[in-house]
């Protein structure tokens, strides 16, 4: 074999391997390529998957304050409604104490105590014991139902209670607080009836506006 032979089968030699590096090296660069775009996608889709978990989570804290403070505000509504209910009602009987005190400062509620025991005396329909506030008494003794006539109520505003004269019963409380007292509690009621197909809109509306 001559050198020329040689040389050329080692150069031939030589391009075979340079060629088998170039295809190894193509095919491992194409491997790891492949294997990185992997990686990448399964991570992307680990953090597309917690982005939305994250969003989830986000939202229902948010739809959840949203539902705390709409509570919140429904019932600080419902408490300044309530407060200015009770402030009406304490006017209405500042007023009422003020005008009963004019009143008894004229001497004209006599005739006032006087319809009280009436009405009560009528209900009991029997001889009774009759209470009244200090010095209103005097004017009632002449009433054939009435036993006895006590001045020993202890209420500003006056009015009567009457006892069953056989065993001292009450029969009838008819004094002007007890009739406010009432009053004022089926007033509240009242108040709290119209208030409720209020109440029932703004819940309409929160919910029409995503904040329940």
């Amino acid at each position: 074999m001559s050198q020329n032979d040689v040389e050329t089968r080692l150069e031939a030699f030589k391009e075979a391997l340079r060629v088998e590096y170039e295809v190894r090296i193509t095919s491992e660069k194409r491997r790891m390529e492949e294997e990185i775009e992997d990686r990448v996608a399964e991570r992307r889709r680990q953090v597309e998957k917690q982005v939305v978990l994250l969003r989830r989570e986000i939202a229902s804290e948010k739809a959840r304050r949203l539902s705390m403070r709409k509570r919140f505000l429904l019932q600080a509504l419902r408490d300044k409604v309530a407060f200015l209910g009770e402030e009406i009602l304490n006017a209405v009987e500042e007023k009422i104490a003020i005008r009963l005190k004019e009143e008894n400062s004229s001497g004209s509620s006599a005739s006032s105590l006087e319809r009280l025991v009436a009405e009560a005396l009528f209900v009991a329909g029997t001889p009774c014991v009759v209470s009244v506030p200090p010095g209103a008494g005097e004017s009632l003794s002449s009433r054939p139902e009435i036993v006895e006539v006590r001045e020993d109520i202890d209420d500003p505003w006056g009015g009567c209670t009457v006892y069953a004269a056989s065993d001292k019963r009450i029969f009838i409380e008819n004094t002007l607080q007890t009739r406010w007292r009432r009053c004022r509690a089926e007033v509240g009621r009242e108040l709290d009836r119209f208030l409720v197909p209020f109440f029932e809109e703004v819940d309409r509306i929160s919910r029409e506006l995503r904040l329940s």
